[in-house]
């Protein structure tokens, strides 16, 4: 089976028991440093959210059902019911996600089950309806013993996102702890748009108070030079100050760093103080740090004074 965040879990065993799985975080693979990204075009996401990729020892394995499963099997009338119960069990057994998924993404999966299970059936070539998957997962899920997501989880969620952003305010950093609590919880991962919306939030939440304390403390001559170096006329030559490093212990490198210093040293007093009244973790000064190394100077020159002094005021901190 195609590597992916969850292990082969053994929920259900032929007895009927349930083995809990080890927690696993969702980080796996993922860049470490990144801005708010678009998570449709990403490997990562799109591997957590799409069917799993099986062989045919992953689905002699994952589509064979226990007494348990068998009972609940019986339950269904319809042979497409009966068949997507199999399929999505099997799938949730591999990684516990609520998938969304058209007809042509799992008709091998499909194929196999009909072929194991109603071999005198016709294969259904048409996606299960909203409601009957609803009824399908509900049935998964009390077999498994995770819990549907819900909006009373979606507000402790926002409070984990809120304190995983506080440590560092990356997308993926917030979104694999995010993945990592419900996982923890026992909780089905929903739909990608809502945990990426929490993400969101909580992402936003701290950018606003961020820009709010920096907006009322900027002043004298951190203001002065901020919008100064903002100022559209304003070259990249001050930026490349930031952001430079000595490249070597040559006289002129070390001279250079030592002018830099005196010159910016004022400047970065009073940004020291505005950063321990903002009470930012040494995770998100490295962040915001790498993310001033990173954004285009005409980027940096699109945010306001208060935003731009978020990231220039760590760059060399």
């Amino acid at each position: 089976m195609k590597a992916s965040y969850y292990p082969k879990y053994h929920y259900v065993n032929r007895s009927g028991n349930i083995a809990r799985p080890t927690p696993l975080s969702a980080a796996t693979n993922m860049p470490k440093h990144s801005p708010r990204i678009d998570t449709n075009d990403n490997a990562e996401y799109r591997d957590l959210y799409d069917p799993p990729h099986f062989n045919d020892n992953d689905r002699n394995y994952f589509f064979n059902l226990n007494d348990l499963e068998l009972s609940k099997l019986k339950q269904f009338r319809i042979v497409q019911n009966k068949a997507h119960f199999i399929l999505l069990l099997g799938y949730f057994k591999a990684k516990p996600v609520t998938l969304t998924f058209t007809w042509g993404m799992v008709k091998n999966d499909l194929t196999h089950i009909y072929a194991c299970y109603f071999p005198k059936a016709r294969l259904v070539r048409k996606n299960l309806n909203k409601d009957a998957k609803s009824n399908i997962y509900q049935k998964v899920f009390s077999l498994t013993g995770f819990q549907r997501f819900s909006d009373q989880h979606q507000q402790k969620l926002l409070k984990q996102a809120d304190l995983a952003v506080a440590i560092r305010a990356d997308n993926k950093t917030v979104f694999d702890e995010c993945v990592t609590y419900l996982n923890q919880q026992w909780i089905a991962l929903p739909a990608l748009s809502r945990i990426q919306s929490v993400v969101n939030q909580a992402l936003n939440k701290e950018e606003e108070r961020l820009v709010t304390l920096f907006h009322k403390q900027l002043k004298g001559k951190i203001k002065d030079y901020i919008t100064t170096l903002l100022a559209p006329h304003q070259t990249t030559d001050e930026f490349r100050t930031l952001r430079s490093q000595a490249k070597d212990f040559t006289f002129g490198e070390i001279s250079r760093e030592l002018q830099d210093k005196q010159k910016l040293e004022p400047i970065f007093l009073q940004a020291k103080t505005i950063l321990e009244q903002a009470h930012i973790s040494e995770g998100n000064i490295r962040f915001y740090s790498d993310m001033f190394q990173n954004y285009r100077t005409s980027q940096l020159k699109q945010f306001t004074p208060a935003k731009a002094s978020i990231y220039g005021s760590v760059a060399k901190n």
